[in-house]
């Protein structure tokens, strides 16, 4: 029973684990993605300065590129915080400490091979 708890703890430790990487690289790509396009957006209001674009269509750039740039602030503040528990979730130490009684270091047998003969 106690060998099927800690199969089972073990296995969820590294399912977390796996999850975690993964959140962990989908956000800090998602991140960049973020801050292209919203460097995209400032590119797309220059132009549009120089053209002397539509005031409203500027203002949208603008305001899009703040968005996704603080999106991608977010996303990188939590990919560090998952970053950080990857680092300190380890397993921890069993309070039990493992019973090694029933194994032998082959004396045992060396003494029965001696009293077969």
């Amino acid at each position: 029973m106690s060998d099927d708890l800690n199969q089972r703890r073990i296995k969820h430790a590294a399912y977390e684990r796996r999850v975690l990487l993964r959140a962990r690289f989908i956000m800090g790509l998602t991140a960049i993605f973020c801050i292209v396009g919203s460097s995209m957006l400032v590119q797309s209001f220059m132009q549009g300065l120089q053209n002397h674009g539509q005031k409203i269509f500027l203002a949208i750039d603008v305001v899009a590129a703040v968005v996704l740039f603080i999106s991608a602030l977010g996303l990188l503040r939590t990919a560090l915080m998952v970053h950080r528990r990857l680092k300190k979730a380890r397993l921890s130490e069993s309070g039990n400490s493992p019973d090694f009684t029933p194994l032998s270091d082959g004396s045992q047998r060396a003494k029965k091979l001696d009293d077969l003969k």
